[in-house]
């Protein structure tokens, strides 16, 4: 019987013998079989020996027994001490798996195939690409690992709902995920250095992206303030597809999630009352999630009238003018002065009247004019001609209706103020721009030969037609003659000579044009 085996022996099972009758030696063997131990290091997932793994066997006093480098084969080792604890550590894991804890062991007394399976688990790395401002999944997102040591390109992917998850990292590496191309409407995020740790459990690694931010701007080109109430969208010009379109306010209207790199248009529809229509903004989203901006500038319309005199093109003062609307409300109302009367922020595509409601002393009241506003801030102009009043003043014979020169007439206002004096001619006496309203045509002292007319009381109309005002003279009457013919001659004479015929010619009433 063996009590105790040789160190790295199995105690041998007991030898029975019987003692012979002889004199010679008799012989009883004991075979003792080593001890041995079979280590697999194995992958946890499939079970197969796992080449790569450093591991080494202590005793219980700490000493190295035996270390080694796995292979595909368990690694045998002989002779270990029956009874002792043994430690298996692993010092450096196969690349991809984590270090395995510890086992400990004790080598049992037995001549069989003792074994020890050491399993290795898998890194594994579940890489997330979310949205900033959500924290959910977001796919489309073309991203890569990159090992820091080799440069090599590990793993690449365009992300979904899901973690994209690696498997087999290497511990202590230091990799790079980087996003190659990010989900349409967001900035290419910061690339993540990551570190794999020695770890069985699953490693996370995430990468948020922020949405593309624009701030569009619609502003008074005046003041450099916010604009109200224009119409406005904003044009994909790679699909041509409106992307989005609102109505400005008074604060900057924001859009997110544009392409990166793509191309857009701002496009202003409608602009607000009084202000024209922009140019349309092409601008191009960049890279970045810090918030982009757009701005664009509405100008003013500008509208410059002129009263002018329809004689000579000369800015014509004293004319009372307004301007109404489609619906007649007056939008603006003025007196003419030697400058050109300017208007601002009437709308766009909107139909005016300019109304001359009183005019100018001397002149004609113009027709009034429609105009409609166009679509510029280019300065528009209206131009309203007035005429002058045209009067001409006759002095005829009653008798034979020729001109009578050497009549010294007078024209006096409605106040008896004198307006003009003259001594008439073998022609018509001709007067521009007497005010319209009412006078008295006054001869003071008639030709040689005739008797004074009685005043003649007219009124200046408003046309720009000539108005023809008339004043016959009587002739004074001779002496008396025998015959009875001579005698009806004067006798008509003698009637007719206190008496004034007075003939006023108007032509029909017919305003000036302008433009």
């Amino acid at each position: 019987t063996e009590t105790k085996p040789a160190d790295g022996y199995a105690t041998a099972e007991s030898v029975k013998f019987v003692v012979k009758d002889t004199a010679k030696e008799q012989l009883v063997v004991m075979e003792d079989k080593p001890t041995e131990t079979h280590i697999s290091k194995t992958d946890i997932t499939t079970g197969e020996e796992l080449p790569g793994a450093h591991l080494k066997l202590t005793d219980e006093d700490g000493k190295v027994v035996d270390e080694w480098v796995s292979t595909d084969e368990p690694h045998v080792i002989m002779k270990l001490i029956v009874g002792k604890t043994y430690t298996l550590e692993e010092t450096q894991p196969a690349d991809g798996y984590a270090t395995a804890e510890k086992i400990e062991f004790t080598v049992e007394d037995t001549g069989e195939i003792q074994t020890q399976v050491m399993e290795d688990q898998p890194i594994i790395v579940d890489f997330y690409k979310k949205d900033a401002t959500n924290g959910e999944e977001l796919p489309g997102a073309h991203l890569q690992v990159v090992d820091n040591e080799t440069g090599d390109v590990i793993d690449e992917w365009v992300s979904t709902e899901e973690a994209h998850r690696i498997e087999h990292l290497v511990v202590g590496r230091e990799y790079t995920m980087i996003e190659t191309i990010p989900a349409d409407g967001y900035a290419t995020a910061e690339s993540v250095v990551f570190t794999i740790e020695d770890t069985g459990e699953v490693q996370t690694v995430e990468m948020e992206d922020k949405p593309i931010l624009f701030d569009f701007s619609k502003k008074d080109i005046t003041n450099g303030e916010e604009l109200e109430e224009a119409h406005l969208q904003v044009v994909d010009n790679t699909t041509g597809e409106v992307f989005d379109e609102w109505t400005s306010t008074k604060e900057e209207h924001r859009i997110e999630h544009l392409v990166v790199g793509r191309e857009y248009t701002l496009i202003e529809t409608k602009p607000a009352d009084g202000y024209v229509t922009a140019e349309s903004i092409v601008f191009t989203v960049e890279d970045t999630d810090q918030v982009q901006h757009v701005e664009m500038h509405d100008d003013i319309t500008k509208i410059e009238i002129t009263k002018s005199d329809l004689t000579n093109g000369e800015e014509l003062p004293g004319a009372e003018l307004k301007v109404v609307d489609k619906d007649g409300n007056v939008v603006d109302s003025w007196t003419s002065t030697t400058e050109a009367h300017k208007i601002e922020k009437l709308v766009v595509g909107e139909e005016y009247t300019l109304i001359e409601t009183k005019p100018a002393d001397g002149y004609v009241t113009a027709e009034s004019i429609t105009f409609v506003i166009k679509d510029t801030a280019e300065v528009q102009k209206v131009e309203m001609k007035d005429d002058v009043t045209k009067v001409q003043i006759r002095k005829t014979d009653i008798v034979t209706g020729k001109e009578l020169p050497g009549a010294k007439l007078t024209i006096l206002d409605k106040d008896g103020k004198v307006i003009e004096t003259w001594v008439t001619e073998k022609k018509p006496h001709y007067i521009e721009k007497l005010p319209i309203g009412e006078y008295t045509l006054r001869e003071e002292t008639a030709p040689n030969g005739y008797l004074v007319a009685e005043d003649v009381k007219f009124t200046v109309k408003d046309t720009g037609e000539i108005q023809v005002v008339r004043m016959n003279d009587a002739p004074i009457p001779e002496s008396p003659k025998t015959s009875d013919e001579s005698n009806l001659v004067v006798w008509i004479a003698l009637g007719t000579a206190s008496l004034m015929a007075v003939s006023v010619v108007l032509g029909k009433k017919k305003k000036s044009h302008s433009k």
